[in-house]
């Protein structure tokens, strides 16, 4: 759904990442148990370093889609 909603908005296609490669997100810790969904929130680089960056020019186009995500879900 998440890579549909992308696609409606003109934001390309969403691909998993792989989840060896990811922080210790709290829906790691759940994610046996209940539905989830990670990895919508900002861009950046050096992930979890001293060395993160974070691009706030991604933030309207992710605010977007993560808006238009939650709508249909509660629409479904």
């Amino acid at each position: 759904m998440l890579n549909q909603v992308s696609l409606d908005l003109g934001q390309g296609g969403v691909m998993a990442y792989d989840p060896g490669r990811r922080g210790a997100a709290d829906i790691s810790f759940v994610a046996a148990y209940v539905d989830g969904l990670d990895g919508l929130g900002s861009m950046g680089t050096g992930a979890h370093t001293l060395d993160e960056t974070v691009d706030l020019n991604t933030f309207e186009a992710l605010t977007k889609r993560t808006a238009l995500l939650i709508y249909r879900l509660i629409k479904e």
